[in-house]
């Protein structure tokens, strides 16, 4: 059986929602670290969720370079860390 892959447009797509989903949540752990303190069990907790995005991201970006050679690198690239000009159009795709 032959392995399944996302598209380009998939990961471009899942790259905005991991994006979106990385800023906002960025925003709320400040809330909770400025409020509760830095060392508070929310915080921390915060903190984790954070570093699951950014790893989920990382990992997802390499399943892009393996899966898309003939990609250029800034696209491939843009995919799940998008360029500061893309931040602005980075939001929740809709789902059909």
């Amino acid at each position: 059986m032959k392995k399944k892959q996302l598209t380009f447009e998939e990961h471009k797509q899942l790259g905005a929602t991991l994006h979106w989903m990385r800023e906002n949540f960025l925003r709320a752990r400040t809330v909770i670290g400025n409020g509760l303190g830095t060392s508070s069990k929310p915080s921390r907790q915060s903190a984790r969720i954070l570093a699951a995005i950014d790893e989920l991201r990382s990992e997802l970006e390499e399943v892009v370079y393996r899966d898309f050679p003939d990609r250029h690198r800034e696209e491939k690239l843009s995919c799940y860390y998008p360029l500061k000009d893309d931040y602005e159009t980075a939001r929740i795709p809709r789902t059909s």
